[in-house]
């Protein structure tokens, strides 16, 4: 939620790191009371349109290397080990990429995103230089969001996203 609502020009987004859970753990305060919401008659948004890649983009990087392809998905499918979850796709990876399976970047026990060091410390680990353009991907474009905010914590910069992901790209 935390890129489309950025992707479409939300300016003031922030994200309950840790989630509801974690914030009821803490005895943090909850109301049960629903404010009305006035209806707009119009809604207008600004997409980021260059926060966006597509097949041909990609197809053209492999060649040219414009940028980084980081890919979210497990170790596993990333190496071809694993079967992939959608039927018709191929197993592997896109030739070039690199990968950072989106769980290192969470830690298990509080759902909480990593400090920002062991996040710097993560894309090193995965020769992964966030200085240099970077894009990211997973099965299905979802999880990628999760590095991209990663990507945003420890750079400050927006990030990118192939939204086909692999299950575009990898179609037999």
């Amino acid at each position: 939620m935390w890129f489309a609502l950025k992707y479409f020009g939300h300016e003031k987004v922030s994200v309950l790191n840790g989630g509801l859970q974690k914030w009821l753990r803490e005895g943090k305060p909850t109301t049960e009371k629903i404010d009305k919401i006035e209806q707009k008659d119009s809604y207008t948004t600004n997409e980021n349109n260059d926060w966006i890649k597509n097949k041909k983009q990609i197809d053209e990087n492999i060649k040219k290397d414009s940028f980084i392809l980081v890919d979210a998905r497990s170790r596993n499918r990333f190496d071809g080990k694993a079967e992939e979850p959608r039927p018709g796709l191929k197993k592997g990876c896109i030739p070039g990429s690199k990968n950072i399976p989106f769980q290192n970047c969470i830690n298990p026990e509080t759902n909480t995103f990593k400090s920002k060091s062991e996040l710097i410390n993560i894309f090193k680990e995965n020769n992964v230089d966030y200085y240099k353009p970077t894009v990211f991907m997973c099965g299905s474009g979802v999880t990628a969001c999760v590095l991209g905010l990663a990507y945003f914590l420890i750079s400050d910069k927006n990030a990118v996203i192939y939204d086909g992901s692999f299950a575009e790209w990898g179609k037999k």
